[in-house]
């Protein structure tokens, strides 16, 4: 990821005066990128940071991001119902609407009359070259919001690895994976990553104002790298081949991505063909900018091998819609090929009439929500077993304390008192004989009666029970345990039991 300066930023601008929590407002929030962002931000580590406001263009989809703290129906193609007051931070992921270009002017717009203090633009890489459809489309965005004097940067993505759902048929019917780039090498990223980048620089709008990052995966591979990943990943021989641009046009449109769309991925592979994005760079800030690593072509399909199934079992003219879908206005950023069927499309923001194709993405939402709600209560019960163990350590280093707080050496008070760390405990010594003093003067008794004397010991090193009367000092605490503890504390021959005024009496 390399950073560059947006065109002419506003001089002396800075994002100053953004509260905390900021608000911040993420268009086409049920879309594939911004599903995952909205992910991120309302995780713990950034939703004290930010009060999140969804901005959709279904209605329809308002009821499933119940984690966010507004949901805001927009209307990109509407300058006039646009409304951002209030908001802080705006992120614009451009939807996969034609027009698009005219959408995130009329965003802009109503962002500068709203006055919002920071966007992030989500472009694509190669922006500034101007030499692909997607590459002018998203210049031409960069150039509106660099114009408008906010204080803004840009995220530039390249081809995404969930645009690998577009081609789930022939990876699980044929194992093979077709794409028009001939030798050349790409990286492929994730939207999960790019998610955590968006995220990482909204965290900190001032250090990243006027700076635009090229974000591409961890890994340069060409065509047989890519098809080898995803035989790694789904545990079944894959092949690449090497398709021609009008064959991969067709297969996309087959898929239900519109023709100008699937005709702009054409080009952007076409730039990998020639070696334009190989001298990206794979791993630069990447991870010094979220602390993660990013995520792996092998990693992607290891994950989504099963969701690969079901796409590519639903049969002909079925849309392989992953996570969210892009739609007109739902913010499919300039990778994402994740389109639902045809008649799913809109040629603006405002969605299309509610049938099959919006019932296939409200399904799909549900069951990725239900997903990762079970995701995260897994993780808490794994974050509480773990609190479990560690206070259950804690528990055990407390016993032992107290066991050797009262069992070890340390000299008894003169009525009974404290051995102290390791000593006999508050009584048990009483008088001199507690704690170490009660080793030094009290050696074992003799064995009893009929009983062998133990290896290694001799006469001697027993002490003789009639030196030890009840009573006396340092004596034994089953015989009073001295003349304070024996006479005062009942134990001594004026009282206490049979069994502790009796020398040889073992404990």
């Amino acid at each position: 990821m390399s950073a560059t300066t947006p065109a002419n930023p506003a001089a002396g601008a800075t994002p100053g005066g953004i509260p905390s929590p900021a608000t911040v407002l993420v268009t086409g929030a049920t879309g594939t990128t911004g599903f995952e962002v909205l992910k991120v931000l309302t995780s713990r580590d950034y939703h004290p940071r930010f009060n999140v406001v969804a901005g959709v263009h279904n209605e329809h989809s308002l009821a499933i991001l119940d984690d966010v703290d507004v949901v805001r129906h927009i209307d990109a193609d509407n300058l006039g119902e646009l409304n951002f007051a209030g908001v802080d931070i705006l992120f614009i992921i451009p939807s996969n609407a034609e027009n698009r270009v005219e959408q995130v002017r009329n965003y802009v717009r109503a962002a500068t009359r709203d006055r919002v203090k920071f966007i992030l633009l989500l472009s694509v890489v190669r922006s500034e070259a101007r030499d692909s459809l997607f590459a002018r489309q998203f210049h031409d965005m960069e150039q509106i919001v660099s114009e408008s004097g906010i204080p803004c940067a840009f995220l530039r993505c390249t081809f995404f690895q969930q645009n690998f759902y577009t081609h789930a048929r022939e990876l699980v019917r044929n194992g093979q994976l077709s794409l028009p780039i001939r030798r050349g090498k790409c990286a492929p990223v994730n939207v999960r990553d790019v998610a955590r980048a968006s995220c990482a620089i909204l965290r900190d709008t001032a250090i990243h104002a006027f700076k635009a990052y090229d974000l591409v995966g961890p890994e340069l591979m060409d065509g047989p790298d890519l098809a080898a990943a995803a035989s790694r990943g789904l545990g079944r021989p894959v092949t690449f081949r090497d398709c021609s641009p009008a064959e991969f046009i067709d297969m996309y449109v087959a898929q239900g991505v519109p023709a100008w769309l699937a005709r702009g991925f054409a080009e952007l592979l076409e730039l990998v063909a020639t070696g334009a994005l190989g001298a990206l760079e794979t791993k630069a800030f990447y991870s010094d900018l979220t602390g993660y690593d990013g995520t792996t072509v092998e990693q992607f399909f290891v994950e989504n091998g099963d969701r690969l199934g079901d796409v590519a079992t639903r049969g002909e003219g079925a849309a392989p819609v992953p996570t969210a879908v892009a739609r007109g206005g739902g913010g499919g950023g300039p990778g994402s090929g994740m389109v639902a069927a045809t008649s799913a499309y809109s040629g603006g923001g405002g969605g299309a009439e509610p049938g099959l194709a919006q019932g296939q993405e409200l399904y799909l939402l549900l069951r990725e929500l239900v997903a990762d709600k079970h995701r995260t209560v897994q993780s808490k019960k794994e974050w509480l077993r773990s609190e479990e163990r560690r206070l259950d350590q804690l528990l055990d280093i407390y016993e032992r304390f107290e066991s050797s707080m009262s069992l070890g050496g340390g000299r008894g008070g003169d009525r009974g008192g404290y051995g102290g760390p390791g000593g006999y405990g508050q009584g048990y010594g009483g008088g001199r004989g507690g704690g170490d003093e009660y080793y030094a003067r009290a050696p074992p008794l003799p064995p009893r009666g009929g009983e062998r004397m133990p290896a290694g010991y001799d006469e001697r090193q027993y002490r003789d029970p009639a030196a030890y009367r009840p009573g006396s000092a340092g004596a034994y605490p089953g015989g009073g345990g001295g003349p304070e503890y024996g006479y005062e504390r009942g134990y001594g021959p004026r009282g206490g039991p049979a069994e502790y005024r009796d020398p040889r009496a073992r404990y």
